[in-house]
C-alpha cells in the first residue's frame, strides 16, 4: 500500500478541489506507480467507468462518498439522487446534464 492520499481522499478532506483532478491524472501518467488509474484516483471501477463517461459525475461520486452511500447503490436511486442534489444547491443544468446522462446510459 502507498503512502499516497488519493484525489478522492483529498476532496473529502478538502485539500484539493474538483478542478486538480487533470492534476492528478497527470501525476500518475509521470509516477512510477504499479496502481490503475482508478486506483490512484481512489475511485471504485463503478466510479471511474462513471466519471470516463461524463466527467460531470465527479461530484456525485464526491456526494455519495460523503454520505456514505454506496455509488451502485446512489445511482439506483437516480431520481431520488437528482432531487438530493437539486436541493443541496447543484445548479439546475448541473442537474439536468447529470439526468441526461443518467438517461443516455440506461442508468434512469
Amino acid at each position: 500500500m502507498s503512502d499516497h492520499n488519493s484525489f478522492i481522499e483529498k476532496c473529502l478532506s478538502g485539500d484539493a478541489l474538483l478542478t486538480d483532478i487533470d492534476h492528478y491524472v497527470n501525476e500518475w501518467h509521470a509516477s512510477d506507480s504499479s496502481s490503475t488509474l482508478a486506483e490512484y484516483l481512489g475511485m471504485s471501477f463503478d466510479e471511474y467507468t462513471a466519471w470516463i463517461e461524463n466527467s460531470e459525475v465527479l461530484r456525485s461520486i464526491l456526494f455519495a462518498r460523503m454520505k456514505r452511500i454506496a455509488f451502485d447503490d446512489y445511482k439506483t436511486d437516480a431520481r431520488s439522487v437528482l432531487n438530493k442534489l437539486a436541493a443541496r444547491g447543484l445548479q439546475p443544468a448541473e442537474v439536468h446534464t447529470l439526468e441526461e446522462w443518467l438517461k443516455r446510459t440506461n442508468r434512469l
